[in-house]
């Protein structure tokens, strides 16, 4: 049973390397969100006069509900922002526990443009045969684990 958690375990860290690039540019385009959110105001709109059916004690503004809806929208997106920032600090927090060869490795491996480079040519760039350099790897995820799911009992 532990193996399986273990296994789950080493696939999200996985996960998390394969999508830290994109994560990170999400956290800038939800930062251009809140901004355009805050800096555009769309104003009062006109006035509707329709058939009420019968007296409320609410009231309808169309000021007051852009401003709701304002509110509603940026606290969405920045906790939307906070969640994938806090993804994008683990997984650093978790880099800077490895070694420089395994942090070489998973660099080469997972992050930019060099997600389509196989074991052979990390291994020539990282002058260290294939198999050493997927050990590197395996021994870098099995560390990250440990500092991303400290709460986790192995």
């Amino acid at each position: 049973m532990i193996s399986e958690e273990i296994k789950d375990l080493y696939s999200k860290v996985e996960g998390m390397l394969w999508n830290y690039t994109t994560l990170k540019n999400e956290v800038k385009n939800l930062e251009l969100d809140i901004e355009e959110l805050e800096n555009d105001y769309r104003g009062c709109g006109s006035i509707v006069y329709g058939e009420k059916t019968g007296p409320t004690n609410a009231f309808n503004s169309s000021v007051e509900n852009e401003v709701e809806y304002r509110s509603k929208e940026l606290k969405f997106l920045m906790k939307l922002k906070r969640s994938k920032e806090i993804q994008v600090e683990k997984v650093d927090n978790a880099l800077e526990s490895l070694s420089d060869d395994e942090k070489k490795v998973i660099e080469l491996k997972y992050f930019g443009n060099n997600k389509k480079l196989g074991w052979l040519k990390i291994g020539e760039i990282m002058g260290f045969c294939d198999v050493t350099c997927r050990a590197l790897k395996n021994a870098a995820i099995k560390k990250m684990i440990l500092i991303i799911f400290p709460y986790k009992e192995f």
